[in-house]
């Protein structure tokens, strides 16, 4: 599948802000969840990336310490503003909701 497809470089805004974001000395900036967050913030209106980057929450959120970071970060609202952009996209809403249930359950 396409899951873990690079995106394309038409995606990268500016190499400032690239720069910002993976030299990040936090522990959440090293574990790729500030990055992703970032993305689907960026890039809400590209629907494989949002469906790609839910699916992405759904297995990171299985580890206490990331679903920790990913609420902490947002990720919350980032799913639900996915499900809101892309109402007719079933592979969106899918692994939003997913990522959701993930995050809120214990």
């Amino acid at each position: 599948g396409s899951e873990g497809m690079l995106q394309p470089a038409d995606m990268i805004e500016g190499q400032e802000d690239v720069n910002i974001i993976f030299n990040s000395r936090t522990a959440v900036g090293s574990h790729g969840i500030a990055v992703l967050m970032d993305s689907m913030r960026r890039f809400a209106a590209h629907e494989s990336l949002q469906a790609m980057g839910c699916w992405s929450m759904v297995n990171i959120a299985l580890v206490p310490e990331q679903k920790a970071a990913l609420v902490k970060l947002g990720g919350i609202s980032v799913a639900a503003d996915a499900m809101a952009h892309h109402p007719k996209n079933a592979e969106v809403q899918f692994r939003a909701l997913f990522a959701l249930i993930n995050l809120v359950i214990p």
